[in-house]
């Protein structure tokens, strides 16, 4: 019998979107990996009986090697059967595996792969972001870059012949939109806040919130998984809900989510006794 290479369609528009991402940046993608020929388990002092048979029979969803067929890091695609009981061990095999080799895994869901972040998906911006890291490390070893200088994503202008600016900011445009009907006096702040905390097992957790008028707002909730992938998950999580927000009382136009800014406060304070704060945003 036949078996298809993709299971699903999250797993063939992940593979359409890493094959446009990654080709242009002069890596390529390979479904469907064993485990066991991307990470060295072997030479490791860690893996015991149970993780090494696993490696020999799982394969990662997606590689993404260099020019020179080095693996860089692994795309999984979480769906629904993520939740059962099975496929989170299995998926905590893979996460503990990856983390013994120090190899990046990034885990995406459906979420990731809407393109709705200006010319971006999550999970393009997470790819194009990868190797704009990578050139910005290379420039620093090379003497292009001061040493003390940190890599900011939304501080960089443009990259190649992109004329856009901050191509790499999800939410700039949403940011200066918020600032014009700020100052037009449509709403009461000149963008969104945020609170966001961690649980114990460093999963994300947050709310954004509006001020529309002094005695109203809007706010939405939100949560992402811990990743073994160098990107800073409070930010990220801070943007996708700005946008969230954003989209859900200014082009949806559902001005029946407005609440009382106390039921926002209240909201807060539920969040701050249930998890450890990470990243405090306000105007």
């Amino acid at each position: 019998m036949i078996k298809k290479i993709f299971v699903n369609e999250y797993e063939k528009v992940t593979n359409e979107i890493l094959i446009a991402t990654c080709t242009k940046l002069g890596a390529t993608v390979y479904p469907k990996v064993r485990v066991a020929d991307v990470l060295s388990i072997e030479k490791t002092n860690n893996v015991d009986r149970e993780h090494f048979s696993f490696a020999l029979k799982s394969h990662f969803d997606f590689v993404i090697v260099n020019k020179e067929d080095e693996p860089l890091f692994v795309v999984e695609v979480d769906g629904v059967f993520h939740n059962d009981i099975k496929q989170k061990q299995r998926d905590q095999k893979k996460n503990y595996l990856c983390s013994l080799c120090n190899f990046p895994i990034l885990r995406i869901n459906s979420r990731y792969l809407i393109e709705k972040y200006r010319k971006f998906s999550l999970l393009s911006w997470l790819i194009e972001m990868w190797f704009l890291r990578e050139a910005f490390f290379d420039a620093q070893e090379n003497g292009l870059i001061p040493g003390d200088e940190i890599f900011a994503p939304e501080a960089i202008m443009y990259v190649g012949d992109k004329n856009e600016l901050f191509p790499f900011y999800l939410t700039h445009e949403i940011n200066r939109k918020l600032l014009k009907l700020y100052e037009c006096g449509r709403i009461h702040q000149p963008g969104t806040s945020c609170w966001i905390g961690k649980d114990k097992d460093n999963n994300y957790h947050g709310i954004s919130y509006l001020k529309v008028t002094k005695d109203k707002g809007i706010f939405v909730t939100s949560a992402m998984k811990a990743q073994n992938f160098p990107i800073v998950g409070a930010d990220l999580l801070d943007s996708i809900m700005a946008s969230d927000l954003y989209e859900r009382f200014f082009v949806e136009h559902q001005k029946n989510i407005m609440v009382s800014n106390d039921f926002i406060i209240n909201k807060i304070n539920e969040y701050q006794a249930l998890f450890e704060m990470c990243l405090v945003s306000s105007w």
